[in-house]
């Protein structure tokens, strides 16, 4: 069993009391139970799953800095790792020591006394201190990198808050009483922690903001769908459908990998901004659908919104993400006289082929795999779309196959509404030279229909990612959306869809 990095906290008050029954589940599956008790100013806590059993005690002073840390990690009754951190006795900084069956080490962390440490198997000490602390910087003990570093407590919507260390954070949600909700962690292994018996794993429903109303409504194809709408509205709205990018389970663009719920944040803001909104569950490509019936999705859903009352018919986009975009083009392309506008998320840049090769040779590349290696992979992967390609049956891999000789440039520069191309510039999931490839055909032959832009510092969700910092999971729920995102495409739609005189 393997658990993230997280970070134990001490309490920067003389006496409190903490008595906690916790349960921790990834991605909805439970994986571990644990206690957790805080008595003046001594923590301690036990977490038990998968034959794992983790014990841990934190000490602070008055000032409420570590003093001493202790923790013991057995599996199946052996031991796995014994750690201990002491205060030396100058208060320059602590001794680190660690006991394992075939050895051990002892390190010196200087750079003065800490208020956290940063652990790998005792998540759960983050609950009380990230509880009371709003926001602030505070030093902290990593002990993996054993240094002593700053991590920075932010606040976040309704009372959260995220601790923004390198690698990524954790989000505390709080409940109305201030109380402690749920605990949520980066990566792309979703892992929360609840209070046992109090949730069922996937989290509390998530409620619009109070400016907008939902309605849940089944379109002509008979997917399922979510209507927002601001409250407060004068005359016919502007319309938005959003599509979600393949792999996503659900309109909001929530699934396995992609946890940020990008769909259903655009949603929500454009709304909140006096935009109708609707947004749609996807097919599963694994059912063998094919380009034709998700366009059709695409122009049903916009024929829909079309004809609310509430909306300028006049005035219609489509935003999709990912290949989500894509779709959203050919759906444009289908109706011109539907859809006046297109906003493609992180779109493909280069055919199917090439955009796979390229992450393919990046995901070797970053595993240290030779150039032999890496060509023998790309080798067998064209081999396989060459089946792909040459294959007749339907099915799972009828998608794919339709795309394969498909250009994205082409089908860019051949739409007739106004088109903004908007990218991530530390999208990994889009190498720069492709982007760049993209970035020229659009300048030269782009003319007035089609803008490119890209975001400095976000990622393929559109996620903030600064350099090395941050989980590069699409599901790291600890980043915030990248604060440019709304304002580019509410500029654009402001424009595009602009009341005709």
């Amino acid at each position: 069993m393997t658990f993230l990095i997280l970070l134990i906290f001490v309490l920067p008050v003389a006496a409190q009391e903490l008595d906690l029954n916790l349960i921790h589940r990834r991605a909805g599956e439970e994986v571990a139970r644990s206690t957790l008790r805080l008595d003046g100013q001594r923590l301690t806590g036990e977490l038990t799953g998968g034959g794992v059993v983790v014990k841990g005690e934190l000490s602070f002073d008055q000032s409420g800095m570590v003093r001493a840390y202790k923790r013991t990690t057995r599996r199946d009754g052996r031991l796995v790792s014994s750690v201990s951190l002491r205060l030396r006795s100058d208060g320059s900084g602590y001794t680190l020591r660690e006991s394992r069956p075939l050895g051990g080490r002892s390190t010196a962390l200087k750079g003065g006394r800490v208020k956290m440490v940063l652990d790998a198997a005792w998540p759960d000490c983050v609950i009380p201190v990230l509880s009371k602390i709003d926001a602030g910087r505070v030093p902290l003990a990593d002990l993996a990198r054993e240094s002593v570093v700053l991590g920075d407590i932010r606040p976040r919507d309704h009372g959260a808050r995220y601790l923004d260390i390198p690698g990524g954070g954790p989000t505390l949600e709080l409940d109305d009483q201030r109380g402690f909700s749920r605990l949520l962690l980066p990566g792309d292994e979703r892992l929360t922690v609840t209070v046992r018996g109090e949730d069922s794993g996937e989290g509390p429903e998530v409620s619009a903001p109070a400016g907008i109303m939902e309605q849940e409504v089944t379109l002509s194809t008979g997917l399922g769908a979510t209507l927002s709408l601001p409250r407060s509205r004068e005359g016919a709205l502007p319309g938005v459908v959003l599509v979600t990018d393949a792999g996503a389970r659900d309109r909001d663009g929530v699934g396995e990998g992609l946890l940020s719920a990008l769909v259903r944040h655009v949603a929500w803001e454009l709304a909140d901004g006096g935009v109708a909104v609707v947004r749609f569950d996807p097919r599963d490509p694994r059912d063998g659908v094919g380009l034709d019936t998700l366009r059709r999705d695409i122009r049903a859903a916009g024929e829909w919104l079309s004809a609310r009352q509430e909306v300028d018919a006049g005035r219609v986009a489509v935003i999709g993400h990912g290949q989500g975009a894509l779709l959203g083009v050919l759906a444009a392309q289908d109706r011109p006289d539907l859809f006046r506008a297109i906003v493609g998320l992180a779109p493909p840049a280069r055919p199917l082929r090439e955009a796979m090769v390229a992450r393919l040779r990046a995901r070797l590349r970053a595993n240290a795999l030779s150039a032999e290696a890496m060509d023998a992979a790309e080798q067998r992967l064209n081999e396989e779309l060459d089946a792909l390609r040459d294959g007749t049956e339907s099915g799972a891999q009828r998608l794919m196959r339709e795309l394969l000789p498909r250009i994205p440039s082409d089908d860019y520069l051949g739409t007739k509404a106004q088109l903004l191309l908007l990218f991530g510039a530390r999208d990994e999931e889009i190498p720069p030279g492709h982007r760049g490839l993209l970035q020229t055909a659009v300048a030269l032959y782009g003319g007035k229909n089609v803008d490119l832009q890209v975001i400095p510092g976000a990622d393929h969700e559109f996620l903030e990612r600064d350099g090395g910092r941050g989980s590069s999971g699409a599901a790291d729920l600890a980043r915030r959306r990248h604060p440019s995102l709304i304002p580019v495409i509410r500029s654009f739609l402001e424009t595009a869809l602009a009341k005709k005189r």
